[in-house]
């Protein structure tokens, strides 16, 4: 079984990046404890096949931001697939400052470096180094300005990927036990169609992405 999902763009963060949409989202931020922990419980159609745990510190003007995955996909006794990940990112604003990931892959390891340099963000991953625009931000979904953006950074790749976001409607989703009144938006790239869901405070709780080929991956706050 290979699942041809690219699962740094599910996981992995403050002004708007020259990318920002016209109409940015009516949600703001959640307000955040020193410490602020996203622990989901991952599954792909339906099978359980791991977590994704996002912390997010800050330190007086500096946002540092600490992901770790790891997703196995048993096919009888054997593990048919593995991905795992960690990403350290440091924003200041709305604006990521540095980005270090490592991913493997089926036992593939690939690493992405970032940093502003001058006015820019300057990406080193497999295809080399991409310079883009000073003010980047990664498929950070904990921090609702994704919505307004119209590329964000793959932590995996290192590459500006194209979004569209739109906001579909309100509604309610079943958290920790409790059902709260969300929005919901829908953020289209070229290989995946994800759901977002967050609360009227603006807080991340829940996410939904059908890939191109099909497979449905489900986030749920544990």
């Amino acid at each position: 079984m290979r699942l041809s999902i690219p699962l740094a763009a599910l996981g992995i963060a403050f002004a708007l990046a020259p990318h920002a949409l016209a109409d940015a989202p009516s949600l703001a931020p959640a307000p955040l404890e020193p410490a602020h922990e996203w622990r989901f419980a991952v599954s792909i159609d339906a099978i359980p096949v791991g977590e994704h745990r996002y912390v997010v510190t800050d330190e007086g003007e500096v946002r540092r931001v600490s992901v770790d995955a790891r997703f196995r996909v048993h096919l009888l006794v054997v593990d048919a697939y593995v991905w795992e990940q960690h990403v350290d990112e440091t924003w200041r604003g709305n604006c990521l400052a540095s980005l270090a990931s490592r991913t493997v892959e089926q036992g593939r390891v690939t690493t992405v470096a970032g940093h502003v340099r001058d006015d820019a963000f300057v990406v080193r991953g497999a295809k080399g180094e991409v310079v883009l625009p000073g003010c980047q931000m990664t498929f950070a979904y904990w921090n609702p300005q994704v919505l307004a953006q119209r590329e964000l950074i793959n932590a995996q790749t290192g590459e500006a990927t194209p979004v569209e976001v739109e906001h579909l409607h309100d509604d309610t989703q079943a958290v920790r036990g409790v059902t709260l009144p969300t929005q919901h938006w829908r953020m289209r790239t070229a290989r995946n169609t994800i759901e977002l869901w967050y609360s009227t405070a603006g807080d991340w709780v829940a996410m939904r992405t059908t890939t191109r080929d099909g497979h449905v991956v489900v986030y749920r706050l544990v």
